[in-house]
C-alpha cells in the first residue's frame, strides 16, 4: 500500500476519531468530577492490567485504530454509517454542543478541502478607524444588492485565536480594502493574535 493512501487513511481517520476523543474526554471530565471514587477505581484497575505495562502499547493501539477508522469511514457504508452516528449525536442534549464544536475545529485544521475564504481583506468596524482582518466568502447576493442599492460583499470577521469562529458582516465593495496576503497567512496572523506577521509585510514595515 502506497505511503500516499495511507496517509489519506490516517487523516480521515483523525478528522473522525478527534471530535468523538474530545467529546468524551469532555463528558469524562464532567464525569469523574461527579464520581471521584469511581474514576480512581477505574484508573486503577487499568494500573493493575498486564498490558498496561508494555511499553508503547496504547500509541501503537491509537494508531492501528486511527488507521482503521479512516479506512472505513473512507468506503460508502462507513460514511453514510459516521452521517447516522452523527445525527443520532446531535439529538444527545450535552454532546450535540460539543461535538460540532470539535469537528468544526478539527474539519478546519485537518480537512483537504480548500477553506471557503478568498480573499484577505481589511475593513472598518465596529467603528471608522478602528480596522479588523477579515476574508471574502462571497462576492454578494442580488436580493442585498436590489435593497441597498449597493454591491455588498460578504466578510467573514474571525475571532482570534480561533479563526472558525466570528460573524459575517456585509460591506460596500469600495469599503473593502484587500491585502497582499494569502489565506493562510492570514489565518496564521490571527491565530497568533497578531504575531506571526510575514517576512515581507515586516521588511515592508521596516521600510517604512
Amino acid at each position: 500500500m502506497r505511503f500516499s493512501l495511507l496517509r489519506r487513511y490516517f487523516m480521515a481517520g483523525l478528522i473522525i476519531t478527534i471530535p468523538l476523543l474530545v467529546t468524551l474526554y469532555v463528558l469524562g471530565a464532567i464525569f469523574n468530577f461527579l464520581n471521584t471514587f469511581i474514576g480512581r477505581h477505574l484508573h486503577r484497575l487499568a494500573e493493575d492490567s498486564p498490558l498496561y505495562a508494555v511499553p508503547g502499547l496504547g500509541v501503537i493501539l491509537s494508531i492501528g485504530l486511527i488507521l482503521l477508522v479512516g479506512v472505513v469511514g473512507s468506503t460508502v457504508v462507513g460514511r453514510k454509517l459516521i452521517g447516522y452516528g452523527e445525527a443520532l449525536v446531535s439529538q444527545i442534549p450535552v454532546v450535540k454542543i460539543i461535538y460540532p464544536s470539535a469537528k468544526q475545529v478539527v474539519d478546519l485544521l485537518l480537512s483537504p478541502k480548500e477553506i471557503a475564504f478568498k480573499r484577505v481583506v481589511l475593513v472598518e468596524y465596529p467603528r471608522p478607524g478602528v480596522y479588523v482582518l477579515g476574508f471574502i466568502t462571497a462576492e454578494g447576493m442580488a436580493e442585498t444588492h436590489q435593497r441597498t442599492g449597493k454591491e455588498l460583499m460578504h466578510i467573514f470577521i474571525p475571532y482570534s485565536p480561533v479563526p472558525m469562529t466570528g460573524m459575517l458582516v456585509l460591506v460596500p465593495r469600495e469599503e473593502v480594502m484587500e491585502l497582499n496576503l494569502s489565506v493562510d497567512e492570514g489565518v496564521k496572523l490571527i491565530v497568533s493574535g497578531g504575531v506571526l506577521i510575514p517576512d515581507r509585510q515586516k521588511q515592508t514595515e521596516e521600510a517604512a
